[in-house]
């Protein structure tokens, strides 16, 4: 996958961005096999795999939840497992919803993915 500086991109939920719950950055700088990627919601740069970030095509499609203590949960894109201070989620497809454990919200992206109704 190609990317240049000044894209704008998502975590995928893999490595560092595990419990991050989809955050939209902006690419700083490029190398041969990781990207420093600016992150709007900590203020901060961070250095990267190439497989925890994915280009966003089209700003229109980030859907998010505010909440009042500040908290902002990313809902765009594909389900995926989330873990937040307050517990473990699958968020995707402008939903959110509590799972009891990692396993669980796993074995429930993967039933969505094959019956999404």
């Amino acid at each position: 996958m190609k990317f240049k500086v000044g894209q704008i991109v998502r975590s995928t939920g893999i490595g560092i961005s595990k419990s991050w719950g989809n955050y939209i950055g902006e690419i700083k700088k490029l190398n041969s096999e990781t990207i420093v990627v600016f992150w709007n919601e900590f203020n901060k740069k961070v250095e990267m795999n190439l497989d925890e970030i994915e280009p966003l095509s089209n700003c229109l499609e980030v859907k998010k939840l505010s909440f009042n203590d500040g908290m902002v949960i990313h809902v765009h894109g594909e389900y995926r497992v989330v873990k937040l201070i307050d517990g473990i989620y699958i968020a995707g497809h402008a939903s959110l919803f509590p799972v009891v454990s990692e396993e669980e919200g796993k074995r429930l992206v993967e039933k969505l993915k094959r019956d999404p109704s």
